[in-house]
């Protein structure tokens, strides 16, 4: 089941847990992959800007370093080789 980027209760909830699954296996970095775009957006539409801006405002938290010490880079595939990349 894919991550839903339009709901930050759960962008929470998985940032928690990819934060445990790096600490857990020792890792500096994290790289997460989102494929695609139109599969984590929930009910949102992917050629709706309010939609497309909660799940950009989220991937941007995800990719910032908060009290999880560190970002994760985050990668959203959005298809036909169409990509938007965080660097963190």
């Amino acid at each position: 089941m894919a991550v839903d980027l339009t709901n930050r209760q759960e962008v929470e909830r998985f940032a928690a847990d990819a934060a445990k699954f790096r600490d857990y296996h020792g890792c500096a970095d994290l790289m997460i992959v989102f494929d695609t775009l139109n599969l984590c957006m929930g009910d949102g539409d992917e050629n709706s800007s309010k939609d497309t801006g909660r799940v950009l405002a989220n991937a941007t938290y995800l990719a910032k370093p908060m009290e999880r010490t560190s970002g994760f880079g985050i990668l959203l595939l959005t298809g036909r080789l169409k990509k938007i990349v965080f660097r963190t």
